[in-house]
């Protein structure tokens, strides 16, 4: 036996409040998005702005990083390195070099 609970159902009638309470409650999510995406573009582009600050540091150590690690070579070896008198520019030079030692 199946039974009808006809004074449950919402009838057209009811539809307008119903419909109200939706766009309501839609335009409060649409409010809290575009209160987030802001914070986030906030967020994510003072970061961005953070890392470019950070890479410009960087490049401006690079020489002298190179300097130290090449020196930390040079004493790692004890001197015995051959240091070509003239800068490799390509691969070719390179083995030009090699076979000058």
């Amino acid at each position: 036996m199946v039974a009808a609970h006809t004074e449950d159902a919402i009838g057209p009638e009811d539809w307008p409040p119903v419909e109200a309470a939706l766009d309501a409650a839609l335009r409060e999510v649409n409010a809290y998005r575009e209160k987030e995406g802001t914070a986030l573009e906030r967020d994510v582009t003072s970061r961005v702005h953070k890392i470019l600050e950070l890479e410009d540091d960087v490049e401006s150590h690079e020489a002298e990083r190179l300097e130290a690690a090449r020196a930390a070579i040079v004493k790692a070896c004890k001197g015995g390195i051959y240091e070509c008198p003239v800068t490799v520019e390509n691969e070719l030079d390179m083995c030009k070099a090699v076979k000058d030692v």
